[in-house]
């Protein structure tokens, strides 16, 4: 958190193990947009879940989090032209943000109870205990923040609500799949724009995985990562 392309580049001084420079240092810039673009595929893919169509008109999305990609993700909720409440601990940020998009302020000790279609998380981590999912007013969960059930049985607490739960190392990829396609594998931009894409596409398999077997999407995600890490020749 709170670091950009310029840190980057003090880190890529002594070594090279390091993602996100700026392009004059030969890397592929900070990995801002591309997350909130996939974060934005994957509110799509999980309003399609819910509600049977991925349209953002007419839907109320909480933004927690005025930073870069929070407020790029608010951009685009904006765009395709959502309700958009903005929360963060900063209230000059927040207010910026909020006008911006043409949407509302939050207070943060509000989030919680704030009723929307879609929470999306997008600062610190742990912020959906048990308790935080028994009392949110939302249907979906989706944001960029990490790691951000504090403990796993949130996760069972929000499908027995109903609350449909992006996990957030599935949602929030497109920063990381960004860099390596750019600066490892020399992708151009409609072929990062295509990977972003797929966000969406993986999280319609973890929710119909869960939905299969009855467990969170938090478990589904879990045994989709298990499975696709798994050697071709491992027996287990």
């Amino acid at each position: 958190m709170n670091t950009g392309e310029r840190d980057m580049d003090v880190i890529g001084e002594r070594t090279d193990y390091v993602f996100g420079r700026s392009a004059t240092a030969g890397g592929a810039g900070d990995p801002g947009r591309p997350t909130a673009v996939g974060v934005l595929h994957g509110i799509r893919a999980s309003l399609a879940h819910v509600f049977g169509s991925p349209d953002l008109e007419g839907r109320t999305a909480l933004v927690q989090g005025a930073g870069w990609v929070g407020s790029v993700l608010a951009f685009w909720l904006a765009h395709a032209r959502a309700a958009v409440l903005v929360a963060d601990v900063d209230p000059v940020r927040a207010q910026k943000v909020a006008a911006q998009v043409s949407g509302d302020v939050v207070p943060p000790d509000e989030v919680v109870d704030a009723a929307c279609d879609v929470y999306a998380p997008c600062a610190v981590g742990g912020v959906l205990s048990a308790e935080t999912a028994r009392r949110l007013r939302c249907r979906i969960v989706a944001g960029s923040a990490n790691n951000q059930l504090a403990k796993p049985e949130a996760a069972d607490v929000l499908r027995g609500r109903g609350i449909l739960y992006a996990p957030d190392y599935g949602i929030n990829a497109g920063g990381a799949i960004a860099l390596v396609g750019v600066e490892q594998l020399a992708w151009t931009t409609p072929e990062v724009d295509a990977a972003l894409v797929r966000i969406g596409e993986t999280l319609r398999e973890i929710y119909a995985r869960a939905d299969a077997a009855g467990v969170s999407t938090a478990a589904a995600a879990d045994a989709l990562a298990e499975e696709r890490l798994r050697p071709p020749d491992a027996s287990l």
